[in-house]
């Protein structure tokens, strides 16, 4: 056999063995135990990205670890070996995080709630909409993020997250109200209730907006504070012009980076950190297309996975006293 073939036989080919075999029983053990008997809360980090992770560590550890001797790179060898395992952990974890959030999305039901305050009885639903609910739009909170990204950190991200209080019927001093019954939305305008404070109570929900924009970071730091500020005011404009009933339904977030970053947003307004039944995101597309960017990610992050170990496999230069050690190795386990 040629070196090519000896490092796809003992290398890729395994890999995507143990990759089917993750992402098939991990999946069907995720829908049962969270979505089916629903044991586990929905959209838990410990299902959708800890036990993943810590399953393609114990894979690497058991099928990856001795075979990788066969490869070898044009740098230090220790450095090389480390590499390759972490391309393959990388390559494992990624798909089977990316298919769990698929698996959710793709299988969530609309629930109908009345008003908010039942929001908390109905831990487990993903997606939602209120028949009845009331806004408290001149209390909201908003915090921006600036994050760096893009090759050697060339671009400057940021992200503006705004959180609207929502509460039922009743539950806000109004001085102009207007109800729209052909709808089943009732809209207030306003209102001065405040939430901060002593002795207010937390409303029942947070419904989130999200604005984004990314500039140059090699500008001086007046330009960037100046695009920043820009941002800001076109940010709230879009928001203030928008219907906060207009949405077509509300989400859960699942994924850790908005759920923190809504957090940290939330907290100042009620001197708690608040938990994660009570933030929702606005969604405006129409519900039957609410998995098809999860789908495409998914499998994406497949058929990258797959590319990239193929790649490494084949452009590392085969190791023949490593290939010898493995076939000893297991002549010996035989």
């Amino acid at each position: 056999m040629t070196p090519n073939t000896i490092k796809l036989q003992t290398l890729f080919t395994p890999f995507l063995a143990q990759l089917r075999n993750l992402l098939v029983a991990y999946t069907l053990l995720h829908w049962l135990l969270v979505i089916r008997l629903q044991w586990l809360p929905l959209g838990g980090h410990l299902m959708t990205e800890v036990l993943p992770t810590l399953l393609s560590i114990v894979l690497v550890i058991v099928y990856f670890l001795r075979p990788m001797e066969i490869l070898t790179a044009s740098i230090n060898k220790g450095q090389s070996y480390f590499g390759f395992l972490l391309i393959t952990f990388a390559s494992l974890a990624g798909p089977v995080i990316v298919v769990q959030y698929f698996i959710i999305h793709a299988t969530g039901n609309l629930k109908v709630l009345d008003t908010p305050d039942e929001l908390s009885k109905f831990p487990a639903a993903l997606y939602i909409k209120f028949n009845r609910y009331q806004i408290d739009k001149k209390n909201i909170r908003y915090k921006i993020f600036d994050e760096r990204v893009g090759k050697n950190l060339s671009l400057l991200n940021y992200t503006m997250r705004v959180a609207v209080p929502y509460y039922g019927p009743g539950a806000l001093p109004v001085a102009d109200s207007a109800e729209r019954r052909g709808t089943g939305m009732l809209t207030l305008q306003g209102q001065t209730g405040a939430i901060s404070g002593s002795g207010v109570t937390v409303p029942p929900a947070w419904v989130c907006y999200q604005y984004d924009t990314t500039i140059s970071n090699n500008e001086d730091v007046a330009n960037k504070e100046a695009a920043r500020q820009a941002f800001i005011k076109a940010g709230f404009q879009r928001f203030w012009q928008k219907e906060c009933n207009s949405f077509t339904y509300l989400r859960r977030p699942l994924e850790s980076k908005p759920m923190d970053q809504y957090n940290r947003t939330i907290e100042p307004a009620t001197n708690t950190f608040a938990n994660e039944h009570l933030i929702l995101e606005a969604v405006f597309e129409p519900y039957g297309h609410r998995y098809t960017r999860s789908l495409f990610w998914s499998i994406a992050s497949i058929a990258g996975a797959c590319i990239v170990m193929f790649i490494m496999v084949l452009a590392s230069d085969f190791n023949q006293l490593g290939w010898e050690a493995l076939k000893q190795h297991r002549s010996l386990k035989n």
